[in-house]
């Protein structure tokens, strides 16, 4: 599939993360890109999928539409945010 729109993030990474036949056992992972795709699949995986946070790495290099600075600053925030939410969600 072709994303045609630099200005949006896509969600076809998320779509296939979703499809996937999800294996038994431990499951680590590894994911970077742009940072609202990231983050998506991070909650994805931590939150529906019940993986431990040792189990994902997941880094957000850069966000469309924002410079350097304020795309740390942004992430910093959604981070703080998403595991507090988390927690909740997985008892801790």
């Amino acid at each position: 599939m072709i994303h045609d729109d630099p200005h949006r993030a896509s969600c076809e990474q998320v779509r296939i993360v979703e499809a996937l036949r999800w294996p038994e056992g431990r499951v680590r992972t590894l994911i970077a890109g742009e940072t609202g795709v990231v983050r998506s699949l991070r909650l994805l995986l931590r939150g529906d999928r019940g993986l431990d946070r040792r189990d994902v790495y997941a880094s957000g290099y850069w966000r469309i539409g924002l410079a350097e600075d304020e795309h740390q600053k942004v992430k910093r925030a959604e981070a703080e945010a998403d595991e507090a939410r988390l927690s909740q969600v997985n008892g801790g």
